[in-house]
């Protein structure tokens, strides 16, 4: 007989992970791991001037590991759940039944596949969980938490996944680090860090000619995904964190009635 307990065992440990991974992020990123240069940018005009990162590799241990041990634990939240859905409906569960249960996550409408999976559940669990599938996004499937989950999930059973890159998600400028100057213009850059990039460009004149000017800006980096192409530069920790606060709240909340 199913503990109706374990699936939330399994997305709690999920959730220890997510906070170790996290941790350890943070420790690396304040490591020294990359440089920030504030530089004249010789690719554009006079007073231009560009914030250039230089990153080290993202080491595969612990992060990849980590990873995949939270992915792990979050398709096993899923299919532990599938399987105390029919064990609550269905006493004694058949052996084929249990056997072939899963929690089916699909991109096209693949009816006979999601019913073999979801077999001796409450038919109204069964609906939910129809409804819950990437394919109803239409075009957009790939945007759903689930589909990340699977496809992050199978990477990670056939090989270390390519947690990648470091990329940049903004820049703040830090005025009270910078003196005589006067903004023209300024880009910046959502891009990923392979060993070097530039994320800002700008354009600067000193109040003062005659004095030094100063203007510092702060990338504000993370750790990306570089596969699968439809997760290239997504952040590790936010889309964890998306994942498991989906089948937190959407998939518990939709099907806990039935346990």
């Amino acid at each position: 007989m199913a503990n109706r307990n374990d699936f939330i065992l399994k997305l709690e440990r999920a959730r220890y992970h997510i906070d170790d991974l996290e941790a350890q992020l943070t420790t690396w990123a304040h490591s020294g791991h990359h440089s920030v240069l504030n530089e004249p940018d010789p690719d554009s005009g006079s007073d231009c001037f560009r914030i250039r990162v230089v990153s080290d590799p993202v080491p595969t241990d612990p992060f990849s590991v980590i990873i995949g041990d939270v992915l792990h634990n979050l398709r096993s939240t899923l299919d532990h759940l599938a399987y105390a859905l029919a064990v609550k409906h269905t006493s004694p569960l058949p052996d084929d039944i249990a056997k072939g249960s899963e929690f089916p996550i699909f991109a096209s409408d693949n009816v006979n596949a999601i019913v073999r999976r979801i077999r001796g559940m409450d038919p109204s669990a069964q609906a939910v969980i129809k409804s819950l599938q990437p394919f109803h996004r239409g075009k957009d499937f790939a945007l759903d938490p689930l589909w990340m989950l699977y496809e992050l999930s199978n990477i990670d059973k056939r090989r270390l996944l390519l947690v990648g890159t470091v990329s940049n998600v903004a820049a703040g400028f830090r005025p009270g680090m910078s003196y005589n100057y006067k903004l023209l213009g300024t880009n910046v850059y959502d891009t990923m860090i392979e060993g070097e990039a530039i994320v800002v460009r700008y354009r600067a004149v000193p109040d003062d000619p005659g004095k030094t000017m100063h203007v510092e800006f702060d990338p504000l980096l993370q750790i990306a995904f570089k596969s699968p192409i439809t997760m290239c530069g997504k952040g590790v920790i936010k889309t964890l964190n998306t994942v498991h606060d989906y089948i937190n709240t959407r998939v518990f909340g939709l099907l806990g009635k039935f346990l």
